[in-house]
């Protein structure tokens, strides 16, 4: 298998907050949908966020980081790491934010999985595997095979909270999840291909069951535009 294909999907869902201090428990409920999505197929190892602390509450359009109204309520700005070998868990990543919810107005930017473990199909192998696996991922740049570790697993996401407006609607809420792969072998016409593109049709259903998705474009360039195929409809 060969890391030399850079692409992936950018879906959006309302946010349905108002108030930063709504924000937690709904940044928890669509990280939990993406995790549920991931069962079989996705296993994240390594979980990087943003949290921001805050003194009082605040209307959600003012939590940006550059909105001077609502900084002298910032108490901390930080990004952590969780890792777990065997898997980071909706309930790791709640344990691991509880503290923080009992004294603070604690607001999450982003959640990010930077290792994963992906379930694959291979012409001589079918399970588990990530960038580690050297004998099975071979990196490529310009279509030349190189030493060394792939810089990315399979496939990986990234969930981002934001806030957007137009001339016609106020500002609101607003989450973007970006599936990210570096990998064609979703796409082949081949057994193999047709294998991995069933898992991978499988994740996007769940997600398009379970959150409201308002809008889907590829972001990925030439071969990988069969991408948009895969999604499911709306």
């Amino acid at each position: 298998m060969y890391h030399d294909a850079g692409g992936g999907w950018g879906l959006k869902t309302p946010g349905k907050v108002s108030r930063s201090s709504e924000l937690y428990d709904r940044f928890i409920d669509v990280t939990q949908v993406v995790l549920e999505a991931c069962e079989g197929f996705i296993r994240p190892t390594e979980l990087e966020y943003s949290l921001r602390k805050y003194s009082a509450d605040g209307p959600i359009e003012s939590i940006g980081p550059t909105d001077n109204s609502y900084k002298s309520n910032l108490i901390s700005n930080e990004r952590h790491t969780m890792a777990d070998d065997c898997g980071v868990s909706i309930e790791d990543l709640t344990s691991n934010l509880d503290e923080c919810q009992k004294e603070d107005i604690c607001v999450i930017g982003d959640i990010e999985s930077t290792r994963e473990n992906v379930y694959i199909t291979l012409r001589d192998y079918e399970g588990w595997i990530n960038r580690g696996h050297r004998e099975r991922i071979k990196p490529a740049k310009y279509n030349q095979i190189y030493e060394g570790e792939a810089y990315h697993d399979p496939i990986g996401f990234h969930i981002r909270h934001y806030t957007t407006s137009s001339k016609s609607t106020p500002r609101r809420s607003q989450f973007a999840l970006h599936v990210n792969t570096s990998t064609d072998i979703w796409f082949k016409e081949t057994p193999v291909g047709r294998a991995n593109r069933t898992r991978l049709v499988e994740f996007f259903e769940e997600l398009y069951e379970e959150l409201e998705i308002v809008d889907a474009v590829v972001t990925s360039e030439g071969k990988n535009q069969t991408l948009r195929e895969l999604l499911p409809n709306e």
